[in-house]
């Protein structure tokens, strides 16, 4: 054998041993993907009033994971809660779509948040993994919760503020704050459970995350999102030596990464969710009958807001116009003279949080339906000049309720409904 045809073999079966050497690291992979989710706060659905503020939701949250766990042999999906909207009779209705739609997407375990608690813990569904660590009572969901992924041992607590919560000063506290006994006692339960990691979900403030860190009991802090503007998202919490992830506000996107055996530092990246996720089909019909039952609550109260409607203080665009010919034209070649027809494109002309910034003084004793109030659809010269019955009753003594607009256009030009609102661009397209 020359030596040529030997060096050829040599470094044949040298390649070949590097691929097999590559092959076992793989198969020894013990790495997991971590996705985390939550802060809602009922936002389930981008409302489509903007294409730039076109992002979030469930819909496409359940097609984000679809693509996670196709892609990724071991996924440890958590939720870090504040998923419900404020109480009121609509958000019923979107707590359990909510609900529904969280058996769909899975999470090994969904932290327990404030605007949970204000709905109460009856209308939790046990079936679903609702968790928190540091409380006093049974609530009948679990305090801390254990899973196995790629041969690791993971722990997970959950931490949810007494500051962000109502307590009765004169009981004893039922959600007990961080502090040297509460942070003693977690530290000797987790040293008995060999967990390979441990993370702590989060909610509450600096201070809180302050004596969390120092105490080194956790691998791992994500925390909730106390911020409430989606235009300006804030995805860290800091401390005075570190910085926590924070997942972004409103639903709009997810924190995901990788976690490594033996790893104490875990790098996390926002995953936009964009409209390149589909809504996904599984949860549409949720979505369909979510819909009918909020027609059905704007017909249910009809009746009782027809007994307004005699004594409402809206006058309608049309008596303004007899004075105001020029500005009724101008309002005329604007978006606001079709601000209801937009909502009937998405079908969203019975729901009563978008209604309010597209129609005349709902639940003032103005707009009740397209039938029975047609003079106060769309956004109309009383949207932004306030109520002025008695100002077209008597124009000379009575002036306009409002003589500050621009107020009234941050009330409804803000957030996701209109990310690139500015007074000063917006006011010359309606000047008058």
């Amino acid at each position: 054998m020359n030596a040529r045809l030997t060096l050829m073999i040599i470094t044949i079966l040298f390649a070949l041993n590097i691929v097999v050497i590559g092959l076992g690291n793989a198969a020894n992979d013990t790495k997991i993907w971590l996705t985390a989710t939550g802060d809602l706060r009922g936002e389930i659905k981008p409302c489509g009033c903007s294409p730039d503020g076109d992002m979030g939701g469930l819909l496409r949250r359940a097609t984000y994971l679809d693509k996670v766990r196709a892609t990724q042999a071991s996924v440890l999906y958590v939720d870090l809660g504040n998923n419900f909207p404020e109480p009121s009779e609509q958000g019923h209705l979107k707590t359990e779509v909510i609900q529904q739609a969280f058996k769909k997407l899975q999470p090994q375990v969904i932290l327990l948040g404030p605007n949970e608690l204000r709905y109460g813990i009856a209308t939790l569904d046990q079936a679903l993994p609702y968790l928190v660590t540091n409380v006093s009572v049974d609530w009948s969901i679990q305090k801390t919760h254990q899973t196995s992924l790629s041969d690791q041992r993971i722990v997970i607590w959950g931490y949810l503020s007494p500051t962000q919560i109502y307590q009765n000063k004169n009981e004893a506290p039922v959600v007990l704050p961080v502090g040297e006994e509460l942070l003693l006692q977690w530290k000797e339960q987790l040293q008995t459970e060999s967990a390979d990691y441990t993370i702590l979900l989060f909610r509450g403030n600096e201070e809180e995350l302050a004596r969390f860190e120092k105490a080194e009991i956790f691998d791992l802090i994500l925390t909730g999102s106390n911020n409430d503007d989606e235009l300006n998202q804030v995805l860290e919490m800091k401390t005075s030596t570190n910085v926590f992830p924070a997942i972004p506000t409103k639903g709009q996107g997810a924190l995901e990464g990788v976690l490594e055996k033996g790893s104490q530092t875990t790098q996390l990246e926002v995953e936009w969710l964009l409209d390149r996720y589909e809504d996904h089909p599984s949860l549409k019909q949720s979505f369909k009958d979510y819909d009918e039952a909020v027609k059905a609550l704007f017909f249910s109260n009809l009746d009782r807001m027809e007994k307004h409607q005699q004594d409402s203080p809206y006058a309608g665009n049309e008596t303004c116009k007899t004075c105001h010919i020029q500005q009724h034209q101008i309002w005329s070649d604007s978006r606001h003279s079709h601000a209801f027809d937009t909502l009937k494109k998405e079908d969203k002309h019975f729901d009563l949080e978008c209604l309010q910034c597209h129609v005349v003084g709902l639940n003032q004793q103005g707009f009740l339906s397209p039938e029975l109030t047609s003079n106060l659809m769309n956004v109309q010269c009383e949207n932004c000049h306030g109520p002025s019955k008695t100002h077209a009753s008597n124009p000379a003594q009575v002036k306009p309720a409002n003589l500050a607009p621009q107020e009234a256009c941050a009330s409804c030009h803000k957030g996701s409904h209109s990310p690139l609102f500015q007074y000063s661009n917006y006011w010359p397209k309606i000047r008058h």
